[in-house]
């Protein structure tokens, strides 16, 4: 049995678990039979790496020269990873492919081991739906990222990214090629939708109310005058992927609108499938609505928002007023929109397949 590395968040963000799906649903179309192993991007996991090899200047009174401390040799030097996946002490001399499965956060001290050891690994090293993250800008240019990346960029057998900036972030030093994110393949079955009845908003907290995947005020506010402007026409549910997202809108939206949560991610392809449509601040919340064949509108608050285009969805931003969006889901023909996302779903799986058919099986 072959052994595939994959490159992911286990119990964090749930959208990279989405696209870990995806990822898996497609490899399984080609290599049958397989053991999926994952190196754990979930920041607590990795916590222990943010110490490793760190040195700590401390000034003591009485004492003239500051005391140099190795904090590897504090703590985490000889300490096992408590997680079944990959550790930063495990070898890759059993794992016969490695996939990076999406995901902006693909260059990051996460992962910092796992790079460094791919310098000699000699099997398939893939990169499935990669994305821009917004530390790019403050790189600057492909120039300046560390070689040790660049290295691994290199020896790569496939590069596939999932939005235009990060395609034009690395030309022309990457050849890479441009498919919707993996995401878009998470559920294997998908039906159509002939009429909006039921709405589902994948929506998160505001700044103040959460420590991470948090949304501007505005953004928040927006999503919530929306929400409330749709329940006056159709059934809704909102959709919260984080536990910060669930406790901030509890707290706001009461009891008025069922609060629809899961800690498995597996969770949301059951909770998706309820909805003619999809509104969404995620975008892999649109990602797993559109891989359902649900239509979606996607809020935009950041250059993620670019990846949505590859899930045929319509963005929206406060700068739309609301009774515009309602008129417009009003006017909407969603069986057509839900039709022309089954067929380009389809087409995606066969560009993705012709991509990876040289790799595998293995």
């Amino acid at each position: 049995m072959k052994n595939i590395l994959f490159a992911t968040v286990r119990q964090g963000n749930c959208g990279d678990e989405f696209i870990l799906m995806g990822v898996l649903n497609l490899i399984k179309r080609l290599q049958p039979a397989f053991n999926p192993i994952i190196v754990n991007k979930n920041e607590e996991v990795c916590r222990r790496l943010l110490l490793k090899n760190k040195q700590a200047h401390i000034a003591v009174t009485g004492i003239a020269a500051e005391i140099d401390i190795d904090l590897a040799d504090l703590h985490f030097k000889n300490q096992p990873l408590h997680d079944d996946s990959l550790a930063d002490y495990h070898d890759l001399d059993f794992i016969d492919a490695v996939v990076f499965a999406g995901t902006p956060e693909w260059m990051v001290y996460k992962l910092l081991p796992l790079y460094e050891k791919l310098a000699a690994y000699q099997g398939p090293i893939i990169f499935l739906g990669v994305g821009f993250h917004e530390g790019f800008e403050q790189i600057g240019s492909y120039a300046a990222v560390h070689d040790i990346y660049k290295r691994i960029f290199k020896k790569a057998d496939v590069f596939a990214v999932r939005d235009s900036n990060l395609l034009e972030f690395v030309k022309p030093e990457i050849k890479a090629t441009l498919l919707p994110c993996p995401a878009l393949l998470c559920a294997e079955q998908h039906s159509l939708r002939q009429k909006v009845k039921k709405i589902g908003f994948s929506l998160q907290a505001p700044q103040n109310a959460a420590r991470v995947n948090f949304v501007p005020d505005d953004i928040y506010n927006y999503s919530l005058d929306l929400l409330k402007a749709l329940s006056n026409h159709y059934e809704v549910e909102v959709v919260c992927h984080w536990i910060e997202d669930l406790i901030c809108l509890q707290r706001d939206l009461g009891d008025q609108f069922n609060l629809r949560y899961s800690y498995d991610a597996c969770d949301y392809l059951d909770i998706y499938d309820n909805y003619d449509l999809v509104i969404s601040t995620r975008v892999h919340g649109s990602a797993m609505a559109a891989s359902l064949g649900i239509p979606t509108f996607t809020i935009s608050h950041s250059a993620r928002t670019d990846t949505v285009k590859g899930f045929l969805s319509t963005i929206i931003s406060p700068a739309n007023p609301i009774a515009d969006v309602v008129q417009a889901v009003g006017s909407m023909a969603p069986d057509q929109a839900s039709n022309r996302l089954i067929a380009h779903k389809l087409d995606t799986i066969m560009s993705y397949r012709r991509l990876l058919q040289p790799y595998f099986p293995l």
